[in-house]
């Protein structure tokens, strides 16, 4: 008689190459930018900058997430989906399509988790291996990035009833908007902001225009230090 073993199941696959999902927006902001099709006003491009710096804030170089813990590391991709929460609230039209893109890009993260649990009590959150954690953060450098290139790049005119993306795609006229300058490759670096102590250009392996993010505020870390009192 020949025993059958029952197929083990596998775990459902929590993230999908957010990185590349990543880069393939940013080139697609860049396609529409050099078409003529991508416009921000000025109160966009400052909320564009300040996205980025908050993502910066939130999530690392690899060499300084890889030191955390998973229940830090968790923390800070967290933090950089309320960043984006945030932006997407305060704006309409492109920047508010792009900013919801990403995020659509990064919600394999609220199906994770640090903490063990029993199957039936987890709600179907997963904890995450090392790749995906490297993945997830390796996306967020990459729409700071993306997002910094985005606020400092030309800016239209002010967005009006006649001249707002909506009523462009209903048929309205097309503003003629000042010339706007190419895209940029890469922003001038910052070496004094936001640096911590490794050194003042940072490793090697950030990613382009990404500027190392500052010491938590206090009241990060004490909600940190409590969270892990009752982890």
């Amino acid at each position: 008689m020949t025993v059958r073993r029952a197929p083990q199941s596998r775990r459902p696959q929590s993230g999908t190459d957010m990185s590349a999902q990543v880069t393939e927006l940013a080139a697609e902001a860049e396609r529409q930018f050099r078409d003529g099709l991508l416009e921000f006003a000025a109160q966009d491009a400052v909320l564009a900058r300040t996205t980025a710096e908050g993502l910066a804030q939130a999530v690392g170089t690899a060499a300084e997430q890889e030191r955390l813990a998973v229940i830090d590391r968790l923390e800070h991709l967290r933090e950089a989906l309320a960043v984006l929460a945030i932006g997407i609230a305060r704006t309409h039209g492109q920047l508010a399509w792009f900013l919801a893109r990403a995020s659509t890009v990064l919600t394999p993260v609220l199906r994770w988790r640090s903490l063990p649990a029993d199957r039936r009590q987890s709600f179907g959150t997963v904890v995450p291996d090392a790749d995906e954690l490297g993945d997830a953060e390796g996306a967020v450098r990459r729409l700071c990035s993306a997002l910094t290139r985005i606020g400092t790049a030309g800016v239209g005119p002010q967005p009006g009833p006649e001249t707002s993306p909506d009523s462009r795609a209903a048929g309205g006229p097309a503003p003629d908007g000042p010339a706007r300058t190419a895209w940029p490759r890469t922003p001038s670096p910052d070496p004094v902001r936001g640096r911590r102590a490794l050194g003042a250009s940072g490793p090697a392996d950030s990613e382009p225009g990404w500027r190392a993010p500052a010491e938590p505020s206090d009241h990060r870390r004490l909600g940190r230090e409590a969270h892990h009192d009752h982890a």
